[in-house]
């Protein structure tokens, strides 16, 4: 339904439009701000930079908008900032935030403050420095793995190319660009690649799925016309946390070590029964990957007592933080390092698979055995 136009609320937030619709089928709430421009179809070195530059702006939101999740996770289930083109010469930029349908008045009063927040403050200087560290990161480790791109997403590239009439680019020449313009970017030039988007382009709203009291009354609009009055406090960049665990005792003591060699695999055993098996391959050669079993007791997804446990340990088990460090802190001290563990319940074993490069390897033998070692019982490791 088109709303009439409000007054005192700022330039953008006098031309806004909002549509809601009850669907009953979607057991959850959901709301989005979208603001649409026009985009040049013809490819030019400027685009590719304030393609990129637009590419930085939407990480550092989404680091924000992720600190929402952790941060209230009963209530919101997610939130995202993304970029789509619906035709050639049109973009559409939204953001979005779903969760259940008691909690309406926080969803519509948390997704409008962060999207007043980015229109009033923009980003921040530490924000800028931080994401563009990570991307630089990033693209030399994809620099070093040169084989990395499968097919499927060269197909896609090509795809996207051809739809919007674009020049296909190598990896190799991608990374180039993106290596020379990263450093030179300023927080002036992030503003301007959504200026046009957040600015110029007319706010629609969009609100559906399961509206509850929401859509019964005047309720819904009288809660946006507040969130949209309400003060909209500057961003703040959380300080980077150490990861604390780096002291697990005294160091194992080998009892036995075998090498097969038609494997190439080492074999070692230590006095407490943990085993371990080791292997160096020629591929994937920036990349290592541990692989932990918890061999003896644990859970089974074959208890007809336990049929859900699994699930919920799954889901929540690493998300769950560790004692020193909730999740949220947890993801600030390893913003920005390749090191990612996550669990899994077996039939016969609790798993834990990380993976990281070969700088961050200590980093995630230190979550491994922090999750392993501090949360969990000690049980036989394979």
């Amino acid at each position: 339904r088109d709303q009439p136009r409000s007054r005192g609320l700022g330039d953008v937030y006098k031309r806004q439009k909002l549509h809601w619709t009850q669907i009953g089928p979607i057991k959850s709430f959901n709301f989005e701000i979208i603001h649409t421009r026009p985009e040049p179809a013809v490819d030019s070195v400027g685009r590719r930079q304030r393609s990129l530059t637009t590419q930085v702006v939407l990480a550092i939101i989404q680091t924000r908008l992720n600190r929402k999740v952790l941060l209230a996770p009963n209530e919101v289930e997610s939130i995202a900032l993304t970029l789509a083109n619906p035709s050639i010469d049109v973009a559409e930029l939204t953001f979005q935030i779903k969760g259940q349908p008691e909690h309406w008045e926080l969803l519509l009063q948390t997704l409008l403050r962060e999207h007043r927040q980015v229109l009033k403050h923009g980003i921040l200087p530490e924000e800028l420095e931080q994401t563009r560290g990570m991307m630089l990161k990033r693209i030399a480790y994809a620099q070093r793995t040169p084989d990395a791109e499968r097919s499927v997403d060269y197909a896609q590239r090509l795809t996207d190319a051809i739809f919007h009439g674009r020049i296909v680019p190598t990896l190799s020449t991608e990374y180039e660009f993106a290596q020379n313009f990263l450093p030179t970017l300023t927080v002036e030039d992030c503003r301007s690649a959504v200026a046009d988007f957040l600015e110029t382009g007319r706010a629609r709203y969009f609100v559906y799925g399961d509206l509850d009291e929401a859509g019964k009354s005047q309720a819904l609009v009288s809660t946006l016309q507040e969130a949209m009055k309400a003060p909209v406090e500057a961003p703040t960049n959380p300080s980077r946390e150490v990861f604390p665990y780096d002291d697990f005792g005294d160091a194992g003591v080998i009892v036995t070590r075998q090498h097969d060699e038609s494997s190439n695999i080492h074999q070692i055993e230590f006095s407490n029964g943990v085993r371990l098996n080791f292997k160096q391959t020629d591929f994937a050669a920036e990349s290592v990957s541990v692989l932990v079993r918890l061999g003896s007791g644990g859970l089974r997804r074959s208890n007809p007592d336990q049929t859900a446990i699994p699930d919920i340990a799954e889901g929540a088990f690493i998300a769950g933080g560790l004692g020193a460090l909730s999740i949220e802190a947890l993801t600030r001290a390893l913003n920005g390092r390749f090191a990612q563990l996550s669990f899994k319940v077996e039939e016969d074993s609790l798993v834990f698979n990380g993976i990281s490069d070969r700088e961050q390897v200590s980093l995630l033998c230190r979550m491994t055995v922090s999750y392993t070692h501090l949360t969990l019982p000690t049980k036989r490791i394979v």
